[in-house]
């Protein structure tokens, strides 16, 4: 129930309208594909109840419900035979309290347990065969336990890759009754079918190929042949998109993302998290090693795959999912055992029983006192506002490209689901991605990924008129699937801002509305219309989209919507330092950051601009906080160490530089770190690894400009000092 009243209404940010929408059309989402998930989204879709992404986020909601009641079942039946029996009934109440209350708690798990998200489901079939396999170890000869987990896993592996672990259960349960039929001299025919089964389970994949053929409106990467294909299941064409955060690239990257891999685990359970310990312990004591080891399996492959393979799976709150899930059962069933055991020291010690529950107790609701504000989703309907507004904005028959990967969604969601405006096109693009360094929530760029990943709303494909700059229409020429027509212009969005319209409308006044913004008063007075500068994009009036925004923050939102919301404000900052209105930059994103005073690239913004008015001191304070948020995040750091290096103080420039270079994943912010350290070295005179920087840098880009500097000083110093 907790999880049905606090749900999305509609549509939520993240993947939520990709896999809404291709759910519904029964289409190809991003690798791995989640076939098993985009078969219960359709069918989910069609029951008559609230609209489509409400009733997706349904799923969500009831295979969370089940996987907490998974999770019960594993503590308790464990807990079960602990004796003395009068202690173990007591102990299966507390093995139950704890094990909801550190998934209920779990910021991680109340996201992908109240918006569209395959995690949800994964999280159903990881503590689904779980329970099945500890109902196994209890009663070995009891053949419809594994027939159940191998539909289990033939959903889990379906829904995604990282429910691969439940085969290996089901492989152990297969060896076990060989083994024991063995004994018996015959080969029971159930383990035949079921070595069978755990090979063909995966075959559930061939949905990919197939639905593609039949070119759905949301069709990523196209599997239709074998290496695509491939590329797909294996996640191999997201790891090329998302190429400058995938994948292992040195310690110091592995250290970072261990630490907020750790850090998903700890803000559910807080220091029970410890008591896992003692669980596993303690389960491996209980005659239950095969479910330990199990969990240890579980808990080694998903953490490797999200710290090597998927870092920015654990920004996203998503692959520390099963960990999460085994840390839960850990956690609680250590508590459960430490209670036990301390009963059995002080059996007729009510005093000593009554300490041990209220310390659980206190232990259990340190998550929810240390954040005791933290808003629910019920009332979140931003994704769907927004993209309303954009809709209502766009002139008859328009145009919008789309850079943004949440927004691109929800307007493909809006006009190809929901209908709410099917004459006009979206263009979007999905995980679309420049190796060289190119932003990828700029203007459009062709991705290097051999897929097809920029598709066309149904609206777009019904019509022949396009709007495209030249350098659009050359790159859309070379996908099959978009015509090209002589126009020019486009409506675009930033990443998830209305960049073009900051640019055109909203700055010219920015300075009077200044102050006021940056306490989003709700009371915004209108612009005046004849008073608007003209524009080449259909939008109506900026300012009242903006007033409708303020309108919507009575009620708390979500640190997604809240970040959606500051990012719109610092792209108009980032125009007004451009033009040089460094003030009202400054002003503007001090508004961004009263909304969500934790959004990091508002942060460095702001300390770059703070940095240009003289004030180094604030901007070094608003610099270093950015990247205490996000440290993995290069750009900050550099202009960090900038800041330290034209101050002096270039011990620390130096430490963080090295920092940087070790983090650094882009060959664009290499170069610029090996710049900085260039220049540190020539502060320090020792040229010779001034020179070693430079060429570093010049490696990667030729014509960089702090480089080529460098490299002029050098020259300089080589003629003043012969000797070097």
């Amino acid at each position: 129930m907790w999880f049905l009243w606090s749900c999305v209404p509609g549509l939520y940010w993240k993947d939520a309208g990709e896999l809404t929408t291709a759910g519904f059309v029964l289409g190809v989402p991003h690798p791995t594909g989640f076939p098993t998930y985009m078969l219960f989204a359709k069918l989910a879709s069609m029951i008559p109840v609230g609209n489509v992404a409400f009733r997706v986020t349904m799923v969500s909601v009831i295979c969370a419900s089940v996987a907490v009641g998974a999770c019960v079942y594993s503590v308790t039946k464990i807990a079960e035979r602990l004796k003395p029996p009068t202690i173990s009934s007591i102990s299966v109440w507390i093995g139950a309290i704890l094990s909801v209350g550190i998934l209920l708690q779990s910021p991680t798990f109340d996201l992908i347990s109240t918006t569209a998200e395959v995690y949800s489901p994964l999280a159903m079939a990881i503590t689904l065969s779980l329970a099945v396999f500890v109902a196994w170890t209890h009663d070995p000869d009891a053949p419809y336990l594994r027939w159940f987990l191998y539909f289990i896993a033939a959903f889990g592996v379906g829904t995604h890759i990282l429910a691969t672990p439940i085969l290996v259960l089901l492989v152990m349960m297969v060896v076990a009754s060989i083994s024991t039929a063995a004994k018996r001299r015959y080969l029971g025919l159930d383990a035949r079918f079921l070595v069978a089964g755990a090979i063909t389970a995966p075959l559930v994949y061939l949905y990919l190929p197939l639905t593609a053929l039949a070119d759905p409106f949301w069709n990523w990467g196209d599997p239709t042949t074998l290496d695509r294909f491939v590329a797909h299941v294996s996640g191999a064409s997201i790891r090329m998109a998302f190429a400058d955060s995938m994948g292992i690239h040195s310690w110091a990257t592995t250290q970072m993302w261990l630490e907020q891999y750790w850090l998903q685990l700890w803000e559910g359970a807080t220091w029970l998290i410890f008591f896992g310990i003692f669980g596993l312990y303690a389960v491996w004591r209980s005659n239950q090693k095969k479910f330990a080891a199990a969990l240890v399996f579980i808990w080694a492959i998903d953490g490797a795959f999200s710290v090597w393979v998927n870092p920015m799976g654990i920004v996203d709150r998503q692959t520390a999912v099963p960990s999460i899930v085994v840390s839960t059962i850990l956690s609680a069933y250590g508590g459960v055992w430490l209670y036990h055991v301390i009963c059995i020291k002080a059996p007729k010690s009510a005093l000593i029983r009554s300490i041990c529950l209220t310390s659980l107790a206190i232990l259990l609701a340190l998550p929810t006192i240390s954040a005791p504000d933290r808003p629910t989703r019920k009332n979140d309907q931003y994704a769907d506002l927004v993209g309303h507004a954009i809709l209502q904005q766009t002139a008859p028959g328009g145009r919008l490209f789309v850079a943004s990967d949440d927004m691109s969604a929800a307007l493909a969601y809006l006009t190809a689901v929901d209908g709410a405006r099917p004459d006009v096109a979206v263009i979007f693009s999905s995980h679309v991605y420049d190796h060289n360094a190119v932003t990828r929530w700029g203007r459009l760029y062709k991705s290097q990924i051999p897929d097809r990943t920029l598709r066309l709303s149904q609206a777009a494909r019904a019509s022949n008129r396009w709007m495209y700059t030249e350098e659009q229409r050359q790159i859309l020429a070379s996908m099959a699937d978009v015509p090209v027509a002589h126009s020019t212009g486009v409506w675009e969005t930033g990443q998830p801002s209305f960049d073009s319209l900051w640019r055109t409308q909203l700055t010219p006044s920015f300075p009077l509305f200044s102050g006021t913004l940056s306490g989003l008063n709700p009371n915004l007075p209108s612009a005046d219309a004849a008073a608007a500068p003209q524009s080449p994009y259909p939008l109506a009036d900026t300012l009242d989209t903006v007033k409708r925004w303020s309108q919507w923050l009575h009620t708390p939102p979500t640190l997604e919507s809240a970040h959606l919301i500051a990012e719109c404000l610092r792209q108009g900052a980032l125009w007004e330092a451009q033009q040089n209105r460094l003030q009202s930059a400054s002003a503007i994103l001090a508004a961004s950051l009263n909304i969500a005073p934790d959004y990091d690239r508002s942060l460095a913004n702001l300390g770059a601009v703070l940095d240009r008015m003289g004030d180094v001191a604030a901007a070094i304070t608003a610099t270093q906080r950015a990247v205490e948020l996000r440290p993995w995040a290069a750009g900050p750091r550099v202009n960090l160490t900038r800041m330290f290096i034209r101050t002096g103080e270039l011990t620390q420039a130096t430490t963080l530089a090295s920092e940087t270079l070790a983090l650094a994943q882009n060959p664009s912010d290499v170069a610029n770190v090996h710049v900085e350290l260039g220049k540190i070295a020539l502060l320090s005179k020792s040229y010779d690894e001034a020179k070693f920087h430079t060429q570093q840098a010049l490696e990667i880009n030729q014509n960089h400009a702090g480089a080529l500097e460098l490299v002029r000083h050098l020259d300089t110093t080589s003629h003043q000092s012969p000797g070097h």
